[in-house]
């Protein structure tokens, strides 16, 4: 056992290394944006309602905020550096089943007068 400790304290010593590089998210407020962000924000993406916004620091120290935009199945992601210049978009489309939808009818059998799989 005592051959084990030393390769334990080793590993421990790096995981907590590897974890201070890491980079952080923190969700934030809407006046924590830099001031490009919320002029954006409430002229061209005035329709969306905003899911979230996060500032990141990564591993290099460099700060970026993220916005999520949505309207309807529309989201947006929407990327600052830390002087506020908008560095990227993107733009996907939610697909979600909520249940309300009616079930699709299956092709041919079943129904209509044909054949329906059971024996007379």
């Amino acid at each position: 056992m005592k051959n084990l400790t030393p390769i334990l304290v080793s590993a421990l010593i790096l995981f907590l290394g590897l974890s201070a590089n890491a980079q952080t998210k923190t969700k934030i407020k809407m006046d924590e944006l830099p001031e490009s962000a919320h002029k954006l924000i409430h002229g061209k993406y005035a329709k969306y309602r905003v899911n979230g916004m996060s500032k990141k620091l990564d591993k290099k120290d460099i700060l970026t905020y993220e916005v999520e935009l949505q309207r309807k199945s529309k989201i947006i992601y929407l990327t600052y550096d830390a002087d506020g210049n908008l560095t990227d978009t993107r733009k996907t489309k939610e697909f979600s089943y909520d249940g309300s939808e009616k079930p699709s009818k299956p092709s041919g059998g079943g129904g209509g007068g044909g054949h329906s799989g059971h024996s007379h």
